[in-house]
């Protein structure tokens, strides 16, 4: 989007992100809306079934990941802008 203090995406995940361990944002805050599909949103402390219309706030440095989704779309927004290199697996 050209902003440096937001950044929205489409994500559609299917099966389990990342296949291993989990994933994290190093810089940004993400609020995820689901627009449709299902799946497990799962960090080390909780486990939650997700479905359309739900949200999650996934905080600055938080380790978490998908199973089980079955097209899993998506509107990802974070804060500050994403880039790829802030975003890593941790296995």
């Amino acid at each position: 989007m050209g902003d440096p203090e937001l950044e929205g995406a489409i994500a559609i995940i299917n099966g389990s992100y990342p296949e291993k361990g989990f994933v994290v944002n190093e810089v940004c805050k993400e609020l995820l809306y689901v627009i449709s599909g299902e799946g497990t949103f799962v960090t080390k402390d909780q486990t939650i079934k997700l479905q359309q219309g739900d949200q999650v706030l996934i905080n600055k440095g938080e380790l978490y990941g998908y199973k089980d989704a079955k097209d899993l779309t998506l509107l990802a927004t974070c804060t500050p802008a994403w880039y790829p290199k802030q975003h890593k697996e941790i296995v």
